[in-house]
């Protein structure tokens, strides 16, 4: 609880610091923006794209050409539910994390493979979630989910 009242209290006291920085000096495409969602499973943070609408929940990640490591999708339903994911049209690689209303890990799949096919199998959790998390194939291991990493968000309007 300590760590995710200091991680809460950092971000909220530097972030601002942070944007006012990188619009000062970096490109127009800096590390963060005052517009951007971030997620994170302990110290493991993603700059995410929110998906909140069934059009949006459709399209996920279809189409895209890569993601870079710090960057992924994440999906919120109105309630909890076991929400199914595939991977068609979509062109990389994927780690998919099923996140429950309290946003406990509950279900993952590491390396969902792209599919390109007609038929795609589908992925679908063993516990209803509200969130899902969707980033770059390769940076989370089973062990560091098995231990129950604790989720925080940080939503931008």
């Amino acid at each position: 609880m300590r760590f995710h009242y200091f991680l809460v209290k950092t971000l909220l006291f530097f972030l601002p610091g942070l944007i006012f920085v990188g619009s000062s000096f970096w490109r127009w495409n800096s590390l963060i923006s005052i517009t951007d969602s971030i997620v994170c499973l302990d110290r493991q943070c993603w700059v995410v794209e929110l998906a909140l609408n069934p059009r949006q929940w459709q399209e996920g990640l279809m189409g895209r050409e890569k993601l870079n490591s710090d960057q992924g999708m994440l999906f919120i339903f109105p309630r909890a539910a076991k929400y199914s994911f595939w991977m068609k049209n979509v062109t990389f690689p994927l780690d998919i994390v099923w996140i429950s209303e309290d946003k406990k890990v509950v279900d993952w799949v590491l390396g969902a493979k792209p599919c390109l096919e007609n038929f795609c199998p589908s992925f679908k959790p063993r516990f209803r979630v509200r969130y899902v998390l969707e980033v770059p194939s390769g940076y989370l291991r089973e062990d560091f989910l098995i231990n129950n990493p604790k989720v925080f968000f940080l939503i931008s309007p």
